[in-house]
């Protein structure tokens, strides 16, 4: 009889334990989809109609190629995109999750489910900063968390364009307007150091995003990223990167900060408000206008059109 009700009671621990993961897991996904759309590992629910899927599958695709030809091979694991039309479907989701809910008006990721919630509204930024978080984790990958914040942040920023064939082209290493104007606030108050990241959870993604942006622009970015893997000090990382002291690269960081606050122009540093799918019409209309740099893999202001620019006006 003993053994009975000690079993009984184990039983009934295990069922209530169960029962409780189940509702954790339950909160995790989202029913009220009305289209669904499938490719190559990565399915997306929405609220939106599925003919209006396409872009952001083909954006997926594209994002990955060239993460893997530029960075390292992800693994196939599958995900799953929940894309909302508007904050309130997003705010509807999130709310599912009870106090575990993950705060920020943008979307997130879920790693142990691969699930990405995106709000639509925030802008296509926001997926290819999840999506590097995704390829991150699912290629078990090894980087510490402020490099991690950084390298997801660096992607947020990109112009894309559809080229004859109506494949989608993207283009990375732009400034952030939303960034930079943070990165300018704290570098003010003192030269910034990569140090203070190294230990704590606290992150301001700003700060990595822009140390991580100075690399790609030094064509250090590939064996930033490689060195990660190899080394698990922070400092010996970025050392064996730079090949200098820390001190002298958080230097030379610092005066290119104050060199594109002095003159963004003389810096090349195209800024991005909001990141976008262009084609090749839209893209010859902006202004300043810009042109295709091969060498550097992006678009940079064209220094012809805009003297010609200048001089059409400096007429009328």
């Amino acid at each position: 009889m003993k053994n009975l009700m000690q079993r009984i009671i184990v039983y009934s621990i295990l069922g209530v334990m169960a029962a409780y993961v189940y509702t954790l897991q339950g909160r995790n996904y989202w029913t009220g989809y009305v289209s669904k759309m499938e490719e190559n590992g990565c399915t997306i629910y929405s609220d939106l109609p599925y003919g209006e899927l396409k872009p952001y599958m083909e954006l997926y695709d594209s994002f990955k190629a060239y993460f893997e030809r530029k960075y390292f091979s992800v693994n196939n694991k599958k995900l799953k995109i929940y894309l909302f039309y508007s904050q309130d479907t997003y705010e509807k989701y999130v709310s599912q999750f009870g106090k575990r809910a993950p705060i920020t008006p943008y979307g997130f990721y879920l790693p142990g489910r691969a699930i990405m919630a995106f709000n639509s509204q925030s802008g296509l930024g926001t997926l290819t900063h999840e999506f590097a978080h995704h390829f991150i984790y699912s290629s078990g990958k090894k980087m510490p968390l402020w490099l991690e914040e950084g390298f997801s942040a660096f992607f947020e920023k990109f112009i894309g364009l559809k080229d004859e064939n109506r494949e989608m082209v993207l283009s990375f290493g732009y400034l952030s307007l939303d960034r930079i104007g943070e990165v300018f606030y704290y570098r003010k108050q003192a030269k910034l150091t990569l140090e203070p990241l190294f230990n704590t959870k606290e992150i301001i993604e700003s700060i990595p995003w822009n140390f991580v942006l100075f690399a790609h622009r030094e064509d250090k970015l590939s064996l930033l990223i490689e060195n990660a893997a190899k080394y698990k000090d922070s400092m010996e990382i970025v050392e064996k990167t730079f090949r200098e002291p820390l001190s002298v690269t958080e230097q030379r960081w610092n005066d290119w900060i104050d060199a594109i606050g002095s003159h963004p122009d003389i810096m090349d540093m195209i800024p991005i408000e909001q990141s976008r799918i262009y084609t090749k019409t839209e893209l010859e209309k902006l202004d300043p206008p810009v042109k295709w740099d091969p060498s550097k893999e992006r678009f940079v202001y064209d220094p012809e059109k805009m003297k010609e620019m200048i001089a059409t006006k400096a007429r009328k």
